[in-house]
């Protein structure tokens, strides 16, 4: 797939890499409501083109069978998916600042 390096805010050419998603990803700080922008973020190292994907899920699923394969999913991604992550460019990133609790409920 083609693509650029791109002049950042730091007036640095970054390439995309993991590394430099990352550290675009490092300098966001995120609302409570996750509401945010990695758009030419600050940072030497940080590409100024990403973004962030989340996952919403209810703790109690109205439909238990649902539930029970979502969690499956979950577990299988976040768990033996790991030699497919080269493949899709996953990874983990830094925390993002929040006054969200670890339980993902608002204070």
């Amino acid at each position: 797939m083609p693509y650029a390096d791109i002049k950042n805010s730091s007036g640095e050419f970054v390439k995309p890499t993991l590394d430099s998603v990352t550290a675009a990803l490092a300098t966001a700080n995120a609302p409570d409501d996750f509401r945010f922008s990695m758009t030419n973020p600050t940072g030497k190292d940080a590409y100024p083109i990403a973004g962030a994907t989340w996952l919403l899920v209810y703790q109690q699923q109205k439909d238990a069978t649902k539930g029970k394969k979502l969690v499956e999913f979950l577990k299988w991604h976040s768990l033996k998916a790991r030699r497919w992550r080269r493949i899709w460019i996953t990874r983990r990133y830094p925390r993002v600042s929040s006054s969200a609790s670890s339980n993902g409920s608002t204070k």
